[in-house]
């Protein structure tokens, strides 16, 4: 149980000054961020280590562990953006996509959400149309990063049809 003041709080004003117990809940993914300076400091190889098994998806850490050392130091948005494309390259057919997609929608960290956006956003096996229907509620998250990084997922296939986009 989190208690009500770490629930209600209002974030730290810069990333030195998150509280340990915050950091901890969000590095477990029981707890999502409340501000930039949170959504910094999220360690998202430790967060992809403790998420992917419950999941299933164990299989995926030793390449996720590459990739990341390949490519250190990363930004916080490049670490989603290359989880993301682990998961686009990972699931490529329309059932194991959705069915991906629905067990990141439904978890309490809006980092572990954004994972999911970007599976949509970067995924090679769907059309622009389906990527708007399946992107949609990660659109509508209650998390102002969320809601962002849905847009940011979907903005090079916006880019490549945007006569769609702009019909759909």
């Amino acid at each position: 149980m989190i208690p009500e003041s770490i629930l209600r709080r209002k974030g730290s004003r810069n990333t030195a000054s998150v509280p340990t117990e915050v950091l901890s809940l969000l590095n477990q993914g029981s707890l999502e961020t409340v501000n930039l300076c949170e959504w910094l400091v999220v360690d998202q190889l430790n967060l992809a280590e403790r998420e992917f098994p419950k999941f299933g998806w164990q299989k995926l850490l030793p390449t996720l562990r590459e990739r990341f050392a390949k490519h250190m130091p990363l930004t916080a948005p490049k670490k989603l953006l290359l989880i993301g494309s682990l998961l686009a390259e990972h699931f490529t057919t329309p059932a194991s996509i959705r069915s991906a997609s629905q067990l990141l929608l439904v978890q309490p960290s809006d980092i572990v959400r954004s994972w999911g956006a970007y599976l949509i956003g970067l995924n090679a096996g769907l059309s622009l149309n389906e990527k708007l229907h399946l992107i949609r509620p990660y659109a509508a998250d209650p998390n102002m990063s969320t809601r962002e990084i849905a847009w940011l997922a979907l903005r090079e296939a916006t880019i490549a049809d945007l006569e769609m986009s702009i019909l759909a």
